[in-house]
């Protein structure tokens, strides 16, 4: 498994995407449970990306992220249901943004992929470029520029509300 964990506003991540698809388009899908209608032709298309919509990133809105040309499928259960994931979709990578939480939070994004596929390893190194190029390293968490001012200024950089405090991640002013 890669995995690439970050800290970003909306103007972070909405950077970071738009580079990323400057190479290659991309498909955005929700991943969780699926009727097929919620695919994002681009990122930009995504409604408050960058906005955490959880008090935690592991319970953030989550991606399945695909070049254009690669084919994605929905995965059908036996009871019914239908869900949007990687389990039979190698080819892709997950995007959680989370992002901004109420006033004074940044809760922890990441991109990752459960699979070691030449596409898969391909969009991996894209993201970890371009997150390279727009944010600064701590410890092995990468803090986007507007995330970085706003740590200075006190914002919280944590995965969750509920973590102690002694688990943020900290920032040298």
């Amino acid at each position: 498994m890669s995995l690439i964990s970050f800290y970003m506003t909306p103007t972070d991540i909405g950077a970071v995407l738009r580079a990323v698809e400057e190479a290659e388009s991309l498909r955005c899908y929700i991943a969780g449970h699926a009727d097929g209608s919620a695919v994002y032709s681009t990122a930009a298309e995504i409604p408050n990306l960058g906005v955490a919509d959880s008090e935690s990133g592991i319970s953030c809105t989550t991606f399945v992220v695909a070049a254009e040309a690669t084919p994605v499928h929905i995965r059908r259960i036996p009871a019914g249901f239908s869900f949007m994931d990687q389990l039979i979709n190698p080819d892709t990578v997950t995007l959680t943004a989370a992002g901004v939480w109420e006033s004074s939070t940044i809760i922890e994004g990441r991109v990752a992929t459960a699979y070691g596929t030449p596409p898969s390893q391909k969009l991996m190194r894209r993201f970890k470029s371009v997150i390279s190029k727009r944010s600064t390293k701590y410890y092995s968490r990468w803090v986007g520029t507007e995330a970085l001012a706003l740590a200075r200024k006190g914002y919280r950089l944590t995965a969750a509300i509920q973590s102690p405090a002694a688990s943020n991640l900290r920032i040298d002013s």
